[in-house]
């Protein structure tokens, strides 16, 4: 049986950052996220909604501010 490479803890960190890089690329190519967006309707947008049929999901961006994060993380914490 062959056991994988032993690699030192800076090299570790260089190979999982590339991994890393990568899939936050593969992902952001995927197309199934953004900013909310509505129709003349008021209706979800068409084009998320059908990312999401698509995907199974859809990540929407800039909802939640940083403010709002950081108090609900520090309201976990209590």
């Amino acid at each position: 049986t062959e056991f994988p490479a032993v690699h030192s803890r800076a090299e570790h960190q260089a190979r999982m950052a590339g991994y890393l890089a990568a899939g936050e690329e593969r992902a952001r190519a995927i197309g199934n996220r953004g900013p909310v967006r509505f129709d003349a309707e008021g209706k979800l947008h068409p084009d998320i909604v059908a990312a999401y049929w698509r995907h199974g999901f859809y990540i929407f961006e800039g909802v939640v501010g940083a403010d709002e994060c950081r108090r609900e993380q520090q309201r976990g914490r209590r």
